[in-house]
């Protein structure tokens, strides 16, 4: 699995001609994984924006993006994203204490809580293996 932080303000997917916020989001992977393999397999892609000052974009268009910049760096293509999980979250009627930090490394919770505590906005991105037992269906009743 792969997770970072993204401390910046978000495109959508409809601003597609931002090159620099695509390369912020390359270098964010790069310095989290410097070394890495190129994954080959179905994945899962998990996409929460964290923010402080609402800009109007939908979380599915923030996510298509991510996967789109991470095409040829974190993975072959974002064709293989199977499961697209997406997010926004106005951390002025958020509570963080009730987020599931378990499976994290303390580096990655310090730096979520870090740039939430610091930046207007913060994409928390993660992907990895893709399997059947990811699909809820009636997630009100059967997500835990």
């Amino acid at each position: 699995m792969y997770n970072f932080i993204l401390a910046s303000q978000p495109k959508s997917y409809n601003a597609r001609k931002s090159d620099a916020y695509q390369r912020r989001i390359k270098a964010a992977f790069l310095t989290a994984y410097p070394v890495h393999h190129l994954i080959d397999h179905d994945l899962y892609g998990l996409v929460y924006h964290f923010y402080k000052v609402d800009i109007g974009i939908d979380a599915d268009n923030i996510s298509k993006l991510v996967w789109d910049s991470l095409t040829g760096v974190a993975f072959v293509d974002d064709s293989q994203v199977k499961l697209r999980v997406a997010g926004s979250f106005d951390l002025s009627s958020t509570d963080l204490v009730t987020l599931d930090f378990s499976g994290l490394t303390k580096e990655t919770i310090d730096s979520l809580l870090g740039a939430i505590e610091s930046e207007d906005h913060v994409l928390y991105i993660e992907c990895g293996e893709f399997s059947m037992n990811l699909i809820r269906l009636n997630l009100e009743s059967n997500g835990n």
